[in-house]
């Protein structure tokens, strides 16, 4: 049976978010798994592989390469792939874009952690940007959680946080683009700091007086 081969293309509906916080929790159960990597720089650019495994789970490696100049060639700066083999005979199982795995353990981690520390009955997503990860992260959060009642989506530019919303329509949440102080339109500015985390959960009805999150929330930050 040939790998398979998953691209950032690949129908999303065919993943599923619980088996991946499954396999994640299981992983984590694992222990530390053994790792080796490889850095090799070149005239244009850079390569970086990374090697790891768990016996009885399985091994990956995982190659990136970084040339600063592609975007001038239309081309991705960092282009990677990850390689998983068969824990017992060293098998080809699959080739996974790269971008599949940061948004499949991105968002497992989030909603992993989030089932040990959330309040029970949590019925409100509030997602603070409209990036890459955003979708992923509420599309996680609304399988892992069915009593999500609904999706509040803020972004610095409007206009985006309104099309991640429209593209969540098919999820069970009411998934609405929202407006708040974070952020204060400041331009150049690229990072959300604690007090602006506060000021805005206060804005959007999350928190209790003094703009403290409210007893139970959780904010969890996430880069990608």
């Amino acid at each position: 049976m040939p790998p398979a081969y998953l691209t950032a293309e690949h129908p999303w509906d065919l993943l599923d978010w619980h088996e991946a916080v499954d396999a994640l929790r299981e992983g984590h159960r694992q222990g530390q798994p053994r790792s080796a990597d490889i850095h090799l720089h070149g005239e244009h650019g850079d390569l970086f592989s990374r090697a790891s495994g768990i016996d009885g789970v399985g091994y990956g490696l995982k190659a990136e390469s970084l040339f600063g100049g592609n975007p001038a060639r239309g081309l991705p700066t960092s282009q990677c792939v990850m390689l998983v083999f068969a824990p017992d005979d060293g098998r080809l199982r699959a080739m996974v874009d790269s971008r599949v795995i940061t948004a499949l353990k991105t968002a497992s981690d989030s909603v992993l952690a989030a089932g040990y520390l959330a309040a029970p009955g949590s019925s409100h997503l509030l997602v603070v940007g409209a990036g890459v990860m955003a979708g992923h992260l509420a599309r996680a959060y609304s399988a892992l959680f069915p009593g999500l009642q609904r999706i509040s989506v803020w972004s610095r530019r409007a206009e985006a946080a309104q099309t991640l919303a429209a593209s969540l329509a098919g999820v069970p949440a009411e998934v609405v683009a929202v407006q708040g102080p974070a952020g204060g339109g400041r331009a150049g500015r690229h990072h959300l700091h604690g007090d602006d985390v506060d000021r805005a959960a206060d804005s959007w009805g999350l928190a209790e007086g003094g703009g403290a999150c409210r007893s139970g929330g959780r904010v969890h930050p996430v880069h990608a």
